[in-house]
């Protein structure tokens, strides 16, 4: 039998994952899943369409497979999909991004921006453009 991909996930470390949760649930995303159900979460996962985002406790990670993680900056970036960049940018900083970027159009095809959640990973927010169909004979 030969080893197969069945499915993906993102999963980010957090000093606080439950904190993190409730800034990425009010973009949007949908609480799938934690750990444990009651109490402190040391996991949560969200999803939005197909993509999950796995959040986990930076200690449990350590305690339970014994991997520390070294908070540092960010060398990837969550990126999130919508119909609206400049509103959802306005809403993340609302509940505690910070900016890193304002949204702008690249290529004439995409809108893009960048914030920093409020654990200081780095979020991408991108729309596709609308093209405007200008008739000749206008």
């Amino acid at each position: 039998m030969t080893a197969t991909p069945t499915n993906a996930q993102v999963n980010v470390y957090a000093v606080d994952p439950e904190g993190l949760a409730s800034f990425y649930a009010a973009l949007g995303m949908v609480e799938r899943f934690r750990f444990p159900a009651t109490g402190m979460a040391e996991h949560v996962e969200l999803s939005v369409g197909a993509f999950t985002l796995g959040l986990t406790s930076r200690e449990a990670l350590a305690r339970l497979a014994g991997l520390p993680v070294e908070q540092g900056p960010s060398q990837s970036e969550v990126v999130l999909w919508c119909n609206d960049v400049s509103s959802l940018f306005e809403k993340a900083k609302q509940c505690g991004a910070t900016s890193l970027a304002e949204p702008r159009v690249f290529n004439g095809r995409i809108e893009a921006a960048w914030v920093q959640d409020p654990e200081g990973n780095r979020l991408k927010l991108v729309s596709l453009v609308e093209s405007k169909h200008v008739d000749a004979d206008a």
